[in-house]
């Protein structure tokens, strides 16, 4: 849960240029991974680009080893998580 800290209009506008910032920094993870998997962006894990950024130390590179979570369609049509 996000608590409203902002108590005037300059407090609310500092608060969504950050949310603004936090969403393109999450979306240009996911367009790393996707290029990495050689998927398109929409099968990548927002929330699990999310969790990288939270653990990432300042600097430090994607793993080469480590992608966020790819969704694929199942023999079903439906969609089932592949980590």
């Amino acid at each position: 849960v996000v608590k409203d800290t902002a108590r005037t209009v300059e407090g609310v506008l500092k608060e969504l240029h950050v949310f603004a910032l936090v969403y393109n920094l999450a979306r240009q993870v996911m367009l790393e991974a996707a290029s990495r998997q050689d998927v398109e962006v929409e099968r990548i894990s927002f929330i699990d680009a999310l969790r990288w950024l939270q653990t990432a130390e300042p600097g430090e590179p994607l793993p080469e080893d480590w992608f966020p979570v790819v969704w694929k369609r199942g023999p079903t049509g439906g969609s089932s998580r592949q980590a």
